[in-house]
């Protein structure tokens, strides 16, 4: 199956988040199309938005990894109102949770959704021209009387 290319326009001039102290180093990795993940050491965890402590154990001790480029739909929701005047237009788009291996979970924006969705379903995590992640779903294949 052969995927079309995801559009650079997909994120452009979109309100985004600005760096903090936390996790500067965490969007420097993004710029570098590089999806990275803080690790705590003391409970083998990952985790997402980088805060200075693990939410788990409370310990500062943790450091980036990088993490794989696909994960799971843990949830998603179709947006048919743009929730910002940068949206308008473009409905409807999907904002999805994607769970990395480790734990960690991240918000994407899915692009081409074109198929109902299923949770569990593998998503791979690709850069767009300006270097931000977006989602982009595996085929689907369904066998005839499968339940889901």
């Amino acid at each position: 199956m052969t995927r079309e290319p995801i559009e650079d326009e997909v994120l452009t001039d979109k309100p985004l988040p600005e760096p903090d102290h936390d996790d500067a180093d965490w969007w420097d990795a993004l710029h570098n199309k590089q999806l990275t993940v803080p690790w705590c050491r003391t409970c083998d965890r990952s985790w997402l938005r980088v805060t200075p402590t693990c939410p788990r154990c409370g310990l500062a001790d943790w450091e980036f990894r990088e993490a794989a480029n696909i994960g799971s739909l843990y949830s998603w929701v179709t947006i048919h109102r743009a929730l910002d005047p940068s949206f308008a237009g473009e409905e409807p788009y999907t904002i999805g949770l994607i769970e990395l291996q480790g734990g960690a979970r991240l918000y994407l924006l899915i692009a081409q959704v074109e198929r109902e969705l299923v949770a569990g379903e593998e998503v791979s995590i690709e850069f767009t021209t300006d270097l931000l992640p977006v989602g982009r779903l595996w085929p689907l294949e369904i066998q005839p009387g499968a339940v889901l």
